[in-house]
């Protein structure tokens, strides 16, 4: 019997590699990149938001609120043990992004702005997540969608007028690791 445990055992560990000083994790790491504009911040389009949780601290600080089900959706990536990046071409700064997901309760994995993209990238587009380590970035525009077939990156594609965005997204997700 402790053999056939012995073997279950070095099938996992060869299967999911554990790092010293981690816990054993057996689910898919992945690197999941938002956009900012039209996606999850309001911009050209109108859809409902979220109150900040740090009500107190957003009071002081000037923010843009978030589209609702912003939080839902980041925990459920965060449950997955996926990392959660903000991609954005704006040039809104790391730090005032960084502290407008704090103000929701939510901590960012990384930041790739328009700044740092043109220092970074290795493609000529506008977005090209590879370039970061990004495993697939969600975003509003088509044409960033077109580049991701264009450059062979995943990209979902989704419109700010989709009210079941949360899980729309959530099923792509899903879907890539499969």
């Amino acid at each position: 019997m402790s053999k056939i445990v012995s073997q279950i055992k070095n099938n996992i560990f060869n299967t999911y590699p554990v790092k010293v000083g981690v816990f054993f994790n057996p689910k898919i790491q992945m690197k999941v990149a938002f956009d900012l504009d039209n996606t999850l911040i309001v911009s050209h389009f109108s859809f409902p938001v979220e109150l900040p949780k740090r009500r107190f601290w957003a009071y002081f600080c000037k923010y843009e609120p978030l589209r609702a089900g912003t939080v839902a959706l980041f925990d459920f990536c965060k449950q997955q043990g996926w990392e959660i990046w903000i991609y954005t071409t704006s040039f809104r700064s790391v730090s005032y992004i960084k502290r407008l997901f704090w103000l929701y309760g939510i901590g960012l994995n990384g930041v790739v702005n328009q700044e740092i993209h043109n220092k970074k990238a290795n493609a000529n587009s506008s977005k090209y997540p590879p370039s970061f380590g990004i495993d697939v970035i969600v975003d509003d525009s088509e044409g960033v969608k077109i580049e991701g077939k264009k450059y062979n990156f995943n990209a979902i594609w989704i419109q700010p007028d989709n009210i079941n965005w949360v899980a729309d997204i959530k099923s792509q997700l899903l879907s890539l690791l499969v």
